[in-house]
């Protein structure tokens, strides 16, 4: 019943935005499809993602190696979207852990 008050409320973002977050993106289209999510919505969102996700980030990466000012600090950069990147891995599997010990 909460997954489907979130997809109900927050789906079209769920989808949309989640195709940005590592790890996270492979959970939404399972959470919409037991959440009973529409699946006309679902598909729209989907493709809206998938045409927004491209650009934004191979943009940035481009923007990054062309900018001057950036371009100093590429290594920082770098450090900090690995970092980011590692952070949202170690937060999915905390996740799963709390939700597996909730459901016992």
């Amino acid at each position: 019943q909460n997954s489907e008050y979130f997809y109900h409320k927050w789906g079209n973002t769920a989808i949309t935005i989640g195709r940005f977050i590592p790890v996270i993106r492979t959970m939404p289209p399972f959470l919409a499809g037991i959440s009973r999510m529409d699946l006309r919505k679902f598909t729209g969102y989907n493709i809206l993602g998938a045409m927004i996700w491209p650009p934004v980030v191979c943009g940035s990466g481009y923007l990054c190696g062309i900018i001057p000012g950036l371009v100093i600090y590429r290594d920082q950069i770098f450090s900090v979207v690995s970092f980011l990147f590692g952070l949202s891995i170690l937060a999915s599997f905390i996740l799963i852990i709390i939700a597996w010990i909730r459901s016992r």
